[in-house]
């Protein structure tokens, strides 16, 4: 429980400062964060992009150590927290069993402070051998050089995130040209990489329209056109992303439906729904967002 609420917290907080400080790959750090945690946020920290007037010293390695040290503390704390829920909440059936408990309990405290100073003074310990005084960055840094950082509130996720292009209008007539553009028009505006963009031609040039499961594989030397790796590991936080907000909540209440009937029925079916659930993503992302971006639906399913 602590790791899913840690990492839902630390999902969202990379999403907005990654796009404020307009990080390059931003996905690959959330998708780092969801499976690695305080681990990698570290080195998201140690390597962001830094707002005028804000500064880093001592190196990467240095910060890299620290950050993982203020890190670890915060997880300690969540952890901490639940750990007080879980011995508050335990009953005692006599005096005897109160008095054990609570031993038990500051046992455990004990464990969990002893286990934060270890890892904590040993990151910092490996930090002071890594640290270089001579490095001293100073902001801004990256693309924060030339660009201000972007507004970003949380209606981003449903609203700012989706595409912003701007719509060209006849003189006088208020009539919107977007219609009037071919589809290989449309992909080149739609605000995707290029390898997207390639996807995209693909699918206006198919004979068959991609079904609902997206069963239809396209030969590549090494993997599938239509599997896009991270809707597979972020699920319906990439379709927020992306602006297909309609899509992101029928996702979300398709996988609080299934983990309660996998309650109900079966724990380790958990294990099952979710890998299908995540091919399920992974396959549909791409054709929903051509969907999106070039033939501008909105959509639930």
């Amino acid at each position: 429980m602590v790791w899913f609420v840690f990492n839902f917290i630390v999902v969202f907080f990379v999403l907005f400062d990654a796009k404020k400080r307009r990080v390059e790959k931003h996905l690959n750090w959330v998708a780092l964060v969801i499976f690695l945690g305080p681990i990698a946020l570290p080195f998201y920290f140690s390597k962001r992009n830094l707002l005028k007037g804000e500064v880093r010293e001592g190196g990467f390695g240095w910060s890299v150590a620290k950050y993982f040290a203020m890190t670890w503390s915060v997880f300690t704390a969540f952890a901490v927290i639940e750990y007080s829920v879980v011995v508050s909440s335990m009953q005692s059936a006599n005096e005897f069993e109160e008095i054990g408990a609570a031993i038990g309990a500051t046992i455990g405290y004990g464990l969990m402070a002893s286990i934060w100073f270890f890892v904590v003074l040993s990151s910092l310990i490996i930090g002071l051998f890594l640290k270089k005084n001579t490095i001293i960055e100073t902001g801004p840094t990256g693309q924060l050089v030339s660009e201000e950082p972007a507004d970003v509130h949380f209606k981003d996720l449903l609203e700012d995130l989706k595409l912003k292009k701007s719509v060209n209008v006849t003189p006088n007539t208020g009539l919107d040209q977007d219609d009037n553009l071919t589809i290989d028009q449309k992909i080149s505006v739609s605000g995707v990489g290029k390898n997207m963009a390639k996807d995209f031609h693909f699918i206006s040039s198919s004979v068959v329209t991609p079904g609902f499961f997206m069963a239809k594989f396209v030969p590549s030397p090494n993997y599938f056109v239509f599997m896009n790796w991270y809707a597979f590991f972020l699920s319906y936080l990439y379709y927020l992303y992306m602006g297909m907000w309609k899509k992101a909540l029928t996702l979300i209440g398709v996988s609080l439906l299934g983990l309660l009937l996998c309650a109900l029925i079966a724990k380790p079916l958990f294990v099952v729904f979710a890998i299908c659930f995540c091919f399920y993503c992974g396959l549909n992302a791409t054709y929903d967002l051509y969907r999106s971006r070039v033939l501008k639906e909105e959509f639930y399913i």
